[in-house]
């Protein structure tokens, strides 16, 4: 599970509901929906491989397909996600190789529930289960079907300002990682952090997003061998109100004992729209 996290951390960036940045209500909370995302490219500066995501849509404009391409010297072009999606009363189903991830919504719509469940020779059998929670129609936490842990978003004046993983004490190989973000105080707003699955949270279906797009960001991680620090800082292309370009660089320091090294690097991110 936590490995799939990592891969959706430099989300597409849309407002709360909706998967464009223009015409967002007075209150912040409500957007227009005129645009929508259809593609996001990731590539890495130096190097040949890069990520492109594409995202369609049903007749009610809601996510039918979201499929993930990955690029390198050695594979080539390979798909690593090809996802369905159906719709039901308080559900969504999310389809994929190897079974289906069925989401529990609450009455506002937001995901209070989501088990995956693998289909081994027709049998079903469940090998995850996530519980979330929210405020003012913000999360706030989520657990995994480990009780040991639980993932604490902190918001301040509509933005999300900080996330961080709980372990309890007795958890085996103990590790606590920590956010922190800075905004730019203009009027385009960003999903926190995607930890949660990303084509959902552009629709919406975690809540709102924070208002305001984060311009730096840190995170840290510790456990019994070394400690990690990441450092991201963030600059955008604005048109028309979206954001077609995201430019990370992002620094990676790591200390084991006596040991510290520093590594640099970059990614490009562009988005792509259709009209609706």
């Amino acid at each position: 599970m936590r490995r799939f996290l990592q891969w959706v951390m430099a989300a597409a960036l849309i407002c709360g509901t909706s998967v464009f940045m223009s015409s967002c209500s007075k209150d912040d909370d409500n957007p227009v929906n005129r645009y929508r995302l259809v593609q996001r490219k990731d590539v890495y500066a130096d190097t040949d491989k890069y990520h492109i995501n594409h995202y369609s849509y049903d007749d009610q404009g809601r996510l039918a397909s979201f499929v993930r391409y990955g690029y390198n010297t050695e594979w080539g072009d390979i798909i690593e996600a090809n996802y369905t999606y159906t719709y039901g009363d308080h559900y969504i189903k999310e389809y994929g190789k190897e079974g289906y991830d069925y989401y529990t919504l609450n009455d506002d719509g937001l995901i209070v529930k989501h088990e995956s469940i693998r289909v081994t020779d027709g049998v079903e059998s469940a090998t995850a289960v996530i519980y979330y929670q929210y405020d003012n129609g913000r999360i706030t936490s989520y657990s995994e079907n480990e009780p040991s842990v639980k993932y604490l978003f902190h918001w301040k004046d509509g933005d999300l300002m900080s996330y961080g993983i709980e372990e309890r004490d007795d958890a085996v190989d103990v590790t606590e990682y920590t956010w922190s973000a800075l905004t730019v105080d203009h009027g385009y707003r960003e999903p926190p952090l995607t930890v949660m699955r990303e084509p959902l949270y552009m629709m919406g279906y975690y809540g709102k997003a924070s208002k305001h797009l984060e311009s730096h960001k840190k995170k840290t991680g510790n456990n019994a061998y070394m400690s990690l620090l990441y450092d991201y800082d963030y600059t955008y292309t604005i048109d028309k109100g979206h954001i077609v370009e995201m430019v990370d660089n992002y620094k990676v320091t790591t200390e084991m004992g006596a040991y510290k090294s520093e590594t640099i690097n970059s990614k490009t991110y562009t988005f792509t729209y259709e009209e609706y």
